[in-house]
């Protein structure tokens, strides 16, 4: 069950990355007592260590895109319209714009 909420909610830190980890691990241990016969949801605890590896790489690939996006020039130029911005909705509603036409 973690593995597949890992996997669904892998855009989220606390998603892909907290609950994929959790899954691993659960399933590592899974693996183990169905291996020494204590259980036998041997094939559900494989299950959830993919799912969770998954998730969590998904997690990972998703976060190095979004810093990298940042980073990027277009990134920059987004910030620092963002921060002069303030809380004008209207200047930063054309900051997002802007960057939507350079990026896309």
């Amino acid at each position: 069950m973690l593995g597949i909420l890992a996997l669904v909610t892998c855009w989220t830190v606390v998603g892909g990355i907290v609950l994929g980890i959790v899954a691993i691990v659960l399933g590592v241990l899974g693996r183990g007592r169905a291996k020494r016969g204590e259980a036998d949801n041997g094939g559900l605890a494989t299950a959830g260590l993919v799912l969770g590896a998954l998730g969590l790489l998904a997690s990972l690939g998703l976060l190095a895109v979004g810093a990298s996006l940042l980073n990027s020039p277009e990134g920059q130029q987004l910030q620092d319209c963002l921060k002069a911005a303030g809380n004008d909705q209207a200047q930063v509603q054309q900051c997002q714009n802007e960057f939507q036409q350079k990026a896309g």
